[in-house]
């Protein structure tokens, strides 16, 4: 029995010098001391912003101003905007004659070939035409549209009281409150 007792003991020892090894500093015993104004730590705002913490802010390239852009007269609509997060991962949806077709920068008009699309901004397109910067705007019914779809595609808020003739009650239920386009669950056409 005492040999189990002294066997134990040792390994407690071997397994505190291999996994808690004490050094020197945790040893030695704290001074406390006051903190005077001047050993204050001071805060480098410099050091944090050049880091670069959260990725660079990319430039924007310098854009010639809309005084030197011309609107389009080409047979070109503007229908909507994806905007990246890089410049040239942007997509612009253009309907020439009709016809829609996503674009990217640098890309050719598929009817108008002169037509280059040089930039894609937040509510316009700029298009070189024969060396000449022209814009087309949004469509301000594109506008309208998605403001509307927006609307449209949200879920309808209900009250969680049954209602008469509603779903489940074997009804139809009032299609006056739900959105155009929606049924509730369990709803038949």
């Amino acid at each position: 029995m005492m040999l189990l007792v002294v066997a134990s003991i040792q390994a407690v020892q071997i397994a505190k010098t291999l996994f808690w090894p004490e050094s020197s500093a945790s040893a030695a015993p704290l001074e406390r001391r006051e903190a005077t104004p001047g050993d204050t730590p001071t805060l480098d705002l410099e050091a944090i912003q050049q880091a670069e913490l959260f990725g660079s802010l990319a430039e924007e390239p310098a854009r010639k101003a809309l005084a030197t852009q011309v609107k389009s007269r080409l047979d070109v609509k503007l229908l909507g905007i994806v905007k990246g997060s890089q410049g040239n991962a942007s997509v612009a949806i253009l309907a020439e004659a009709g016809r829609q077709r996503a674009y990217a920068v640098d890309d050719r008009l598929s009817i108008n070939n002169g037509a280059r699309l040089t930039e894609i901004l937040a509510n316009r397109v700029v298009l070189e035409v024969s060396g000449q910067q022209q814009y087309v705007e949004l469509e301000k019914s594109a506008l309208n549209d998605t403001k509307t779809s927006i609307v449209a595609s949200a879920p309808l808020q209900t009250s969680r009281s049954p209602q008469p003739g509603g779903a489940g009650t074997g009804g139809e239920a009032d299609s006056s409150r739900r959105a155009p386009g929606r049924t509730d669950p369990g709803y038949q056409n």
